[in-house]
């Protein structure tokens, strides 16, 4: 009995597909863009880890369970480019910085992390948050109050994620353009400790100059404070914040509040908005009446 073409075509295109996955995940897991695995880690081959654009809070969780910190630090992008674990002002610490910092976040970002953290069996003996205090003014329209909850954190884990960083198109760019950016002093990077040196900043600032760069974030600023109310803070925000306060007491942390020096610029378009407190007045307080 003959065999069937067919059939043997199915097979080795069947082998085919399985021989491409497989070369695809070593090809992965060997140049390793996102410091997952650690099989392999040569300086000029893969030591330079692009900066994350998926799975920020995944895969700097992971991170931080395989380096078990002695301080983390949390927050938004002011954060994530601020603050260095590897800088002197940190040589105190007594071991190891994380930092968890993920862009565009707020403090329940923050909280969610740390509980995460404490659950999986880590307690730094320093957290260091930032603070982004005008992330706490209502929006300017009227909207439902935000439930302030203090359910359990999801759990973190997660196969989908994994699958995903391991076996995808994007992540097999990613993987490609780990090794394109070794010698690249300009490309978005990241550092093994979760710090963002923010290096492609440096090609911007020749093409374009500092004052398009600044003014660019400053009308971003202006349009935002133009949302925000002029009659004061969300106490559900201040009662979330409390409530963080109280869980990392609980692992006798030592806590740093960090609130960001913004510069005068972005100062005087708060005082402008109305959204920060009444000059003209002579009392503290909130203005309640917007100039922009």
């Amino acid at each position: 009995m003959t065999r069937s073409p067919f059939k043997s075509y199915l097979v080795a295109l069947a082998l085919l597909l399985w021989t491409g996955a497989i070369a695809v995940c070593a090809f992965v897991v060997i140049v390793d863009p996102y410091g997952l695995y650690g099989v392999v880690r040569r300086d000029s081959f893969n030591a330079v880890k692009p900066g994350l654009t998926r799975y920020q809070s995944q895969i700097k969780h992971e991170h931080a369970l395989r380096l078990r910190p002695q301080f983390i630090i949390l927050g938004n992008s002011r954060a994530e480019i601020g603050f260095d674990p590897r800088a002197g002002a940190f040589s105190g610490q007594g071991g190891a910085g994380y930092n968890l910092a993920i862009p565009g976040t707020g403090l329940a970002t923050s909280a969610r992390q740390f509980a995460q953290l404490v659950q999986a069996g880590v307690k730094p003996r320093t957290v260091i948050v930032g603070m982004e205090f005008i992330d706490f003014l209502n929006p300017a329209a009227t909207q439902p109050a935000r439930p302030v909850t203090a359910a359990a954190p999801p759990a973190h884990g997660g196969a989908y994620w994994r699958f995903d960083a391991l076996f995808s198109l994007a992540t097999l760019r990613d993987a490609a353009h780990t090794l394109r950016i070794q010698h690249d002093g300009e490309a978005a990077t990241i550092s093994a400790d979760g710090y963002n040196p923010l290096l492609e900043y440096g090609a911007h600032v020749r093409q374009d100059g500092y004052h398009k760069l600044f003014s660019q974030r400053a009308q971003e600023n202006a349009a935002s404070f133009r949302k925000k109310s002029t009659r004061g803070l969300a106490n559900e925000d201040f009662q979330a914040l409390r409530a963080f306060l109280l869980a990392m007491a609980a692992t006798q942390a030592d806590i740093r509040l960090v609130i960001y020096p913004y510069h005068a610029q972005l100062l005087a378009m708060v005082e402008a908005a109305a959204c920060g407190p009444c000059s003209s007045s002579g009392r503290p307080g909130w203005c309640a009446k917007s100039r922009w």
